[in-house]
């Protein structure tokens, strides 16, 4: 649930700052490890919710690329949800979707997720 970000580094055992206090904060009582009961609070389930969301629209990603540029621009997330234009990065590329959707509004994402997870596009 805390990959690694754009800008972050990994210490030596692997694991970013965020990503050791994302797991201090849902190991509750403190014992190394995360159990059921820790991990299925509102707020994980909230996060579950928006990794979903963010998984779904970075496989999506390629399939906007439609000049096949290795990056999406404003116009291409556009085609798929306008009247966003506003709130979107002006171009990245393809290997920095993450990044983008993580920071991207959350309302914004997730009415994208339900375009493509949803009713929406297929």
């Amino acid at each position: 649930g805390y990959p690694i970000r754009k800008g972050e580094v990994a210490e030596a055992d692997g694991y970013t700052a965020n990503q050791k206090e994302g797991f201090k904060a849902q190991d509750f009582d403190g014992d190394g490890f995360i159990a059921s009961d820790e991990w299925l609070t509102e707020d994980s389930l909230h996060n579950i919710e928006e990794i979903t969301e963010i998984i779904a629209l970075t496989l999506y990603m390629s399939a906007l690329d439609s000049n096949k540029d290795e990056s999406i621009s404003r116009d291409e997330l556009s085609k798929l949800y306008p009247g966003g234009e506003e709130m979107y990065p002006e171009s990245f590329p393809l290997e920095e979707a993450i990044h983008h959707l993580r920071v991207m509004d959350h309302e914004l994402r997730h009415e994208m997720a339900n375009l493509i997870t949803g009713e929406g596009i297929r």
